[in-house]
């Protein structure tokens, strides 16, 4: 899976599926989050002390979740809520294993099988 953010390109290759998406963090925008998110996720928002951060970082997962079932966009960002996991490094949820990573202002997810460690990816 391949995703591309502002120059910037994450790659994820494995023996299953994967999906993986690269954000540069994103001021808040109220709008798309109403329209994209769920109410939870919205709320938390709302409340958030770090909102471009959070909201990066909410959009990342429902991209990678989305590229990993092979859907992409038109399966839905609100499909999907992080309102539990936003702040978590890695978890699993959906059926789905994730592990999240920075650097610099960039944000990445990757995601796959429950039985698999997309923190894997990130030793190699």
């Amino acid at each position: 899976n391949i995703s591309h953010s502002d120059g910037e390109v994450l790659c994820v290759c494995g023996d299953e599926n994967v999906g993986c998406d690269i954000q540069r963090i994103k001021p808040y925008n109220e709008k798309i989050a109403g329209r994209f998110f769920t109410a939870k996720e919205t709320e938390l928002l709302e409340k958030s002390v770090n909102k471009a951060y959070d909201f990066t970082v909410l959009w990342a997962l429902k991209e990678s979740a989305l590229k990993y079932s092979g859907e992409g966009l038109s399966g839905g960002l609100d499909r999907y809520d992080f309102s539990e996991y936003y702040d978590k490094k890695g978890f699993c949820a959906y059926g789905m294993s994730f592990c999240r990573a920075e650097f610099s202002d960039y944000i990445f997810t990757i995601c796959c099988s429950d039985t698999a460690n997309p923190a894997d990816a990130l030793k190699k």
